[in-house]
């Protein structure tokens, strides 16, 4: 991960961006490119339309004051020129509405593009990324600024055409009469884009290593106005600490900002002072030639126009080539963002090939699987040996920390083992594309998710493909005991989860878990992952659930691997292994393992001590109503 990201940092190259930034801003709208491109350019044509207008105008009003047949109408040629400049005022305050209408359409469809593209990249890459900070400041920086600095980028690229236009036609003139002259407003204006740029560079430096810190920020902000940390914050009175971190995490911000900013006005101001003496010089050069006749009065309204719009230009392209600059810095960081590759979640070429050769309900294997997280050196598992039967129900114990949830992130292909190999029927797994893959899978993590959705999205993400079928969504949540929780709610199916939008209802914690656990089943994967199903259900609803789980199997046999602290759970397994460190210690039925007097049976008569006799009783309810075809079930 480190080295993948180091790599990015060198190979990437500041007029590279140029190509994948084209590319970006044309798909993202092409219309609406092409639009302003148009309306840029002929906006840059105005403004010497103007000029050479009002130098008409002055010269008509010059020979109809001089001429010896003056009354007291104005000139047929100065009424016409008047016509003409209020024509050209009134396409340019037209486009300038018709160019700012399309420009806001225009940011909407870019904004909305980098957005897709920042979340689409995101989700595409391996779990070990979202481990590392590097990767989050790396995703900060691409959302925030990059987000919305495509649009700007373009925005100065009109600005940057339209104003070259409007220069090139003002050079030409200026030019015809004193060639000298555009030279020095050229190196006048160089000066302004030198400490533009400079200074620009030095903002996004700033802002790209202060990503982490930006991050805390807002890591305190959300646990400030979450839902899911609102209790706490309020029972445990924490409000001001949080704030208080806020507060110094923006003043030292905002110190660092305020010592950039004075810094650049001090040499802005120092350079603009010694450039103020440019525009007074020119404009009384050309004073100058008016009195010796070497110019017309005319021509000197059209030559100072010229000379002023000129500098104004040329100083408004050099700050527009600043800002592009500094866009550009920005841009790079989304490039190296949408650059990043991932390992994990790769295709793989021949995947199709590979799955032909595995059974609907394949053999489980793991076979000497070791396994450490990135970038760190403590062996998670180690040498494990392991297989799972098609339609065996397994359960994993063991202490918090024993590898058991890794054990599940490596089966489903969330992660890849550091050393040795995970097989269905023989076929390694890395040989699958992810999606093959977990088309055997249906998981339920501890850290489960609940959409802010309807019930029937939050159970029909499970099945994608029929999410659509809301007989089936209701079928499935009938057999696992959530239908008459359902009932209850306002709107039944269609009740919005949680209170984030308006009219949403707000579960129990027990009653969240059930849903998952729906979403779970709904799949109907040849394989089901339970990783503390049923922390948060009470035992009635734990016995209901387990009871429809387990019957009718012969019918179906999926295999069946599950995590659980609960014993009245644990006892249902087929097998039980006992991890420890990374290594199974014990592996047999709940009976076996209580007759070894080992680490389950400790683990088991501490739980029975807890909970008393009367909780051993109900669990018994149970174990004669789930017989399997292939598997005794445990006495």
């Amino acid at each position: 991960m480190q080295d993948t990201l180091s790599k990015l940092n060198i190979d990437f190259g500041y007029f590279r961006t140029f190509k994948p930034l084209a590319r970006l801003i044309w798909l993202a709208s092409p219309f609406f490119l092409v639009m302003l491109l148009v309306l840029t350019l002929i906006s840059g044509l105005l403004p010497i339309a103007t000029i050479f207008i009002n130098s008409r105008l002055i010269e008509a009003l010059a020979q109809a004051v001089q001429s010896p047949q003056t009354n007291n109408t104005l000139p047929t040629q100065f009424v016409i020129l008047l016509v003409l400049l209020g024509g050209v005022s009134l396409l340019g305050q037209f486009l300038g509405q018709l160019n700012n209408t399309v420009q806001n359409l225009y940011q909407i469809r870019v904004t909305n593009y980098v957005r897709l593209m920042v979340a689409e990249k995101a989700s595409s890459m391996d779990l070990a990324f979202f481990e590392n900070p590097e990767f989050h400041n790396m995703m900060r920086n691409a959302s925030n600024e990059a987000s919305f600095r495509p649009v700007i980028i373009v925005q100065q690229l009109m600005i940057i055409a339209s104003t070259l236009t409007t220069l090139i036609s003002l050079a030409v003139v200026v030019i015809i009469w004193q060639a000298w002259i555009v030279p020095v407003i050229i190196v006048s204006s160089l000066a302004t884009l030198s400490v533009s740029t400079f200074f620009g560079k030095s903002h996004v430096d700033l802002v790209v290593e202060r990503a982490e810190m930006d991050r805390k920020a807002q890591y305190f902000q959300l646990e400030l106005t979450s839902d899911l940390s609102a209790k706490e914050v309020r029972l445990f009175n924490i409000q001001r600490f949080f704030l208080f971190k806020m507060r110094e995490l923006f003043e030292l911000m905002y110190q660092q900002d305020r010592k950039l900013a004075g810094q650049k006005l001090l040499y802005s101001g120092i350079v603009e002072i010694a450039l103020a003496t440019v525009q007074p010089f020119l404009v009384g050069f050309t004073a100058f030639q008016v009195i010796i006749r070497a110019i017309s009065i005319g021509q000197f309204s059209l030559y100072t126009g010229s000379i002023l719009s000129l500098y104004n230009s040329l100083h408004m392209l050099m700050f527009a080539l600043s800002q592009l600059h500094e866009s550009n810095l920005f841009i790079i960081n989304l490039f190296h963002f949408l650059a990043l590759r991932p390992n994990v979640e790769a295709p793989r070429p021949n995947s199709k090939e590979h799955l032909a050769k595995i059974s609907h309900h394949p053999l489980i294997e793991f076979r000497n699987v070791s396994f450490r997280y990135p970038d760190t050196e403590r062996m998670v598992i180690e040498d494990l040996n392991l297989q799972i039967s098609p339609g065996e129900v397994v359960a994993l114990v063991g202490e918090n920390g024993a590898g058991k949830t890794t054990i599940v992130k490596l089966l489903t292909g969330l992660y890849e083992p550091t050393e040795g190999e995970i097989l269905f029927d023989g076929v390694d797994i890395s040989l699958l594309d992810r999606g093959d893959l977990r088309s055997y899978l249906s998981v339920i993590f501890q850290d489960f998710g609940i959409y802010h959705l309807s019930v029937y999205d939050n159970i029909g993400i499970g099945n994608a493909e029929r999410i659509a079928d809301h007989i089936y969504s209701e079928g499935i949540a009938r057999n696992t005991g959530l239908d008459p929780i359902v009932q209850d709610l306002p709107h039944k199916y269609e009740t919005i989860i949680g209170r984030f939008f308006d009219q949403g209802y707000e579960l129990s914690g027990g009653q969240r878990q059930l849903v998952a656990l729906t979403r779970s089943v709904v799949r109907d994967a040849p394989i089901l992952i339970l990783d503390e199903p049923t922390a948060a259900l009470d035992i009635y609803t734990e016995r209901s659930f387990f009871q429809r789980l387990l019957e009718g199997r012969n019918a179906r046999p999926q295999s069946i691997l599950f995590i659980s602290h609960r014993f009245t759970t644990v006892r249902r397994a087929n097998r039980v292994l006992v991890l420890e460190h990374g290594k199974i210690i014990e592996e047999g039925k709940h009976n076996e393992l209580m007759a070894l007097n080992g680490s389950y049976a400790k683990m088991f008569n501490a739980q029975l001590q807890m909970y008393g006799e009367s909780w051993e009783q109900q669990s018994e309810d149970v174990l004669s109503t789930t017989k399997t075809k292939q598997y005794d079930e445990p006495s």
